[in-house]
């Protein structure tokens, strides 16, 4: 016998999976708005998320349908897409970063924030418009039974299904653990990025991208360091990038300025003048090294860097 069209093969039909990543995401822009919020608070709310959420989006939306048999167990149930999601969601926040380390904000908070939302967003989307296509076979979840179905899937009905239920919860602990404990093994919490002022307030956006030789552009560079670092040299140069093969190479650089910035263990903000010597399509780079610069600054030496493509005219 066919099942109604929009029940799951044991008739919870429904959307309430869906509408829970909805509530996580709301719950993590939250907490990063939120800045009063103990840290350890937000770590331990927003990095479960993190691991999990995304991912599940995604997979939900690769994997419309239940494909089970009423006689057998062979469909990807929610276990398997618990399972998935953990990977998925890791994919993600990579995918998310390395995007932004190409951009002018690099991997902050909010940037990679928003980049993670939109991908949520968008694989929802995807998700409920595939579900609502299937003919009566969609995965879903109604909602008065969303806690008997979660209680199965972590009791199980026998030993291979609970086997499996603590794996992925050592699996999602092991890698929340990793993150919080060893937050240094990336970039111990450190970024810089750009600022501009528009109407007595700096914001991350109307950077300027005309430029002109021998005048003085006001930019602010922001930089946060990592534990125990009390000082960050900043060298600023202008760079002609090569992009026609695999990727950009710098083919000569002008550098413009260096200073050093004092670092409190918080965001330090410095306001600074950028006067070009050379003109052409170039690349103003800022590299920002924890401690003194390298002997020959350059991208891949930096310990951080920010990129902002201008035109530099003689007149």
């Amino acid at each position: 016998m066919s099942r109604p069209e929009g029940t799951h093969r044991d008739g919870t039909g429904g959307n309430a999976d869906l509408a829970a990543v909805v509530v996580a995401v709301a719950v993590l822009d939250l907490l990063v708005a939120l800045q009063a919020t103990p840290g350890i608070v937000r770590a331990a709310v927003a990095i479960p998320i993190l691991l999990f959420v995304p991912g599940y989006a995604v997979v939900a939306a690769l994997f419309p349908e239940d494909d089970g048999h009423a006689d057998d167990r062979r469909h990807l149930g929610l276990l398997g897409r618990l399972v998935l999601a953990v990977g998925a969601s890791v994919g993600v926040v990579v995918t998310v970063g390395v995007a932004l380390e190409f951009t002018v904000y690099g991997f902050r908070a909010v940037p990679a924030l928003v980049g993670i939302n939109a991908v949520t967003v968008l694989a929802l989307g995807a998700a409920w418009r595939r579900r609502r296509a299937t003919d009566g076979r969609q995965f879903g979840v109604a909602a008065p039974a969303a806690f008997s179905r979660v209680r199965s899937i972590l009791v199980g009905d026998g030993r291979v299904d609970a086997a499996l239920s603590v794996v992925v919860v050592l699996c999602v602990l092991t890698a929340a653990g990793a993150v919080y404990a060893a937050p240094g093994s990336v970039d111990g919490g450190s970024e810089a990025y750009l600022l501009t002022e528009s109407d007595g307030d700096l914001v991350a956006d109307d950077y300027p991208r005309e430029l002109i030789v021998d005048e003085p552009t006001t930019l602010h560079l922001a930089v946060s360091g990592p534990d125990g670092a009390s000082e960050a040299t900043v060298v600023v140069a202008l760079h002609d990038v090569d992009t026609t093969g695999d990727g950009a190479t710098v083919t000569s650089s002008t550098e413009l300025d260096r200073f050093t910035v004092s670092l409190d263990g918080d965001t330090t903000v410095t306001e600074h003048e950028v006067v070009p010597t050379v003109a052409g399509e170039l690349r103003l780079t800022y590299l920002v090294y924890f401690g003194s610069a390298a002997a020959d600054p350059r991208p891949e030496n930096a310990d951080r860097q920010v990129h902002l493509q201008v035109r530099v005219s003689d007149a």
